[in-house]
């Protein structure tokens, strides 16, 4: 590839198993959890990769969920509806062992972004398959660029469709390398 694309990494992230809805009698409020399979991979990033399954029937396998329960403690105006988690590891961004991923932080119907937390300037930019509600995520195109975490112009020209084109261009080297390294 190029050296001077923007996007350096892509996963394509289907749908596993059931959505499940759980009733958090706390707060009285029900949660979502949507798991996701990661099955096509370009590159790789240490915030995704890190979480994939080390035992078990899906050893090796990168799982990814998107849930609605809110485990943060933060200012009510910080809160989103949606967070990433994976497999419970450690962290290096974070510094400690967490399932945490990302907030996902909605930039139109169906994209998204997310940052990977404190010591990492990468972000993930998120391309659903229809807008952002439990009923209709069934799958999600995650593409990591580099050192964009804090560029808001990036965010919109990527809201804008202005990188589809080199999107469909990491995309098409998914489809035509079809694997998934296990090592990175």
């Amino acid at each position: 590839m190029k050296e001077d694309l923007n996007f350096t990494s892509f996963y394509l992230a289907t749908l596993f198993g059931e959505k499940k809805v759980y009733w958090n009698s706390k707060d009285n409020k029900a949660y979502h959890k949507i798991t996701l399979e990661v099955i096509k991979q370009v590159g790789g990033h240490l915030g995704i990769n890190s979480h994939r399954l080390t035992r078990g029937k899906n050893k090796g396998k990168l799982m990814l969920k998107l849930q609605s329960f809110d485990y943060t403690k933060e200012l009510i105006e910080r809160k989103v509806i949606w967070k990433a988690t994976g497999r419970k590891c450690y962290n290096q961004f974070l510094g400690k062992e967490t399932s945490h991923i990302s907030k996902v932080y909605p930039l139109a119907i169906n994209r998204a972004w997310i940052d990977f937390g404190k010591g990492s300037n990468d972000a993930g930019y998120l391309i659903f398959n229809t807008d952002l509600t439990y009923e209709g995520i069934a799958s999600v195109k995650i593409f990591i660029a580099p050192n964009t975490k804090n560029d808001t112009g990036f965010r919109q020209m990527f809201t804008n469709g202005d990188f589809d084109e080199e999107l469909r261009l990491l995309e098409a080297k998914a489809d035509e390398d079809g694997q998934i390294p296990l090592d990175l």
